[in-house]
């Protein structure tokens, strides 16, 4: 009986996302935009600037890539496993892809969205790559919500809606049962995406609603029981709230006057380059063709667009040294807000870090920095943790894929050694070897403030794990050590188990 009632949680744990409609906003919002602008990335790629949001994130891609190695509907690998990887539900429930995408996807700040940016664009190429299934569908929810649904009124909804073609599928156990107060809505589709082929659970047989899809509110009726049934047909919207992926222009050059306004501001051999003979279909090829700004004046016009912003997204945005060197100066302004910095995904080397390293001991707000998928080396490892034996505001620093070795490990260790603010250093997939481990671990016995220390996929072996040990019997604030996936020796599971357990460490990950 035990086994029964387990099985029956995680089958509605598993279903969660056909009954979050409560959770729409009852207002129009913004477009969904700007994210068709980043480049197309691989699905691993594509979710590194959620790993902060989503613990563990890349062995679920890994998980999604794996069963999508034969995909169908002509998808690649990375859009099938895209879709996949949207449907799979773990816990926490709050942790899982699709319910902090929607939560983003329904926010009035447009801002939360731009995490999301690239997963969204190979998300929705690929589901826009299956047919368009024009039937009735049905969604439901276990709460009486026929009062916020006026007949003849429009309702947008901002999230993406997961629904089944079988209303006696929405009443099993599984679903909303047959009993209790429940809404169901009976909507009829213009353009839903069956996603069986490419789904962690085939046998729902999920057709999804793009997000942004608006609805006419044909009719309610109360059946009895508390239960309440909606009809919905999907209505065309005025205007695209759900900017194409494959759209690549400026979704701001709406008109001619926009758009001549964008040449104005391009320059070429110093001379301003305008046509005002060329018709809006060339001149916005061209547009594409160049450039919409020099990209000096872009990344300005977002440091102003943002600056009072807590949060600051330039990964994957093709970021050099000479704009790091913008981007310090604007650190080391007294107005800068800046408590979070994603320069993930770039071309940041230990040229750039070295203007990036003076801005981070004058500046007095940033509190989380991300700087992984870079070329910042031994050298540009040294400059930061320079700069951090000063800084008091830094708790999270991300350095992984920057080809890290032992020698800048060892000016880490001792970074760690008088730092008393870090709580969380990552250094995964770099050269680190034991040597530079043993450093860090060293250090870890003087270190009273991190928490989180991150090193899979390095060089390591399990010759390491007594420092570790010695560490432990001192240390008394790490709680996360990660040392999986090391491409020498494998790290023995039972010592680093060991350590755990002696030195009160929460999480121990190893091979």
């Amino acid at each position: 009986m035990a086994w029964k009632y387990q099985e029956d949680n995680l089958d509605e744990m598993r279903n969660l996302r056909y009954f979050d409609i409560e959770d729409e906003p009852r207002k129009m919002l913004l477009p969904i935009e700007g994210y068709e602008l980043v480049p197309l990335m691989s699905l691993e790629m594509a979710v590194k600037p959620l790993e902060q949001l989503i613990p563990d994130i890349q062995r679920k891609v890994y998980v999604a890539k794996e069963n999508s190695q034969e995909p169908q509907d002509s998808l690649s690998k990375d859009e099938s496993g895209s879709i996949h990887l949207y449907t799979m539900e773990w816990e926490p429930h709050s942790q899982c892809l699709y319910f902090v995408l929607n939560t983003a996807l329904r926010a009035e700040n447009r801002q939360e969205l731009k995490p999301f940016f690239p997963y969204l664009k190979l998300f929705l190429i690929a589901l826009l790559k299956l047919p368009s299934e024009k039937r009735t569908v049905w969604r439901g929810v276990k709460l009486n919500l026929s009062e916020q649904y006026v007949k003849g009124n429009t309702v947008t909804w901002w999230g993406l809606s997961s629904c089944t073609e079988s209303i006696s599928v929405l009443e099993s156990p599984q679903f909303l049962g047959k009993s209790g107060t429940r809404t169901l809505f009976n909507i009829e589709c213009e353009n839903g995406r069956i996603i069986r082929r490419h789904s962690y659970y085939p046998k729902e047989n999920e057709i999804l609603l793009l997000p942004a899809t608006q609805f006419q509110i044909i009719d309610k009726i109360d059946i009895g029981s508390d239960t309440h049934i909606i009809h919905l047909r999907e209505v065309e919207t005025p205007f695209p709230f759900l900017q194409s992926p494959f759209d690549t222009t400026s979704t701001s050059a709406t008109n001619s006057a926009d758009i001549t306004h964008k040449f104005n501001e391009i320059v070429i051999n110093k001379a301003s380059f305008i046509s005002t003979n060329t018709n809006r279909s060339t001149m916005e090829k061209v547009l594409v063709a160049i450039t919409k700004y020099p990209k000096e004046k872009w990344l300005k016009h977002e440091i102003e667009q943002h600056r009072a912003d807590k949060d600051m997204i330039l990964g994957g945005q093709n970021i050099t040294d000479q704009d790091v060197e913008i981007i310090a100066e604007e650190l080391m302004a007294s107005n800068t807000c800046w408590y979070r910095l994603w320069l993930g995904n770039n071309k940041v080397t230990f040229t750039g870090v070295r203007n990036l390293s003076i801005a981070l001991k004058i500046n007095s707000t940033l509190v989380k920095l991300y700087l992984d998928w870079n070329e910042l080396g031994d050298e540009g490892a040294i400059l930061i943790a320079e700069s951090l034996k000063t800084n008091k505001m830094l708790k999270v620093i991300n350095l992984h894929w920057n080809k890290i070795g032992d020698h800048g490990c060892l000016e880490l260790a001792e970074m760690l050694k008088v730092n008393q603010t870090l709580e969380e250093l990552r250094l995964g997939h770099n050269l680190i070897t034991d040597s530079g481990t043993n450093f860090i671990s060293t250090a870890l016995i003087k270190n009273n403030s991190l928490v989180v220390l991150d090193l899979h996929e390095n060089q390591i072996t399990d010759n390491c794990v007594k420092t570790f040990y010695e560490a432990m019997k001192t240390n008394r604030t790490l709680k996360q050590l990660d040392l999986t996936h090391q491409t020498c020796k494998r790290v023995d599971a039972n010592a680093t188990m060991n350590v755990a357990v002696r030195g009160k460490i929460q999480e121990m990950t190893s091979l």
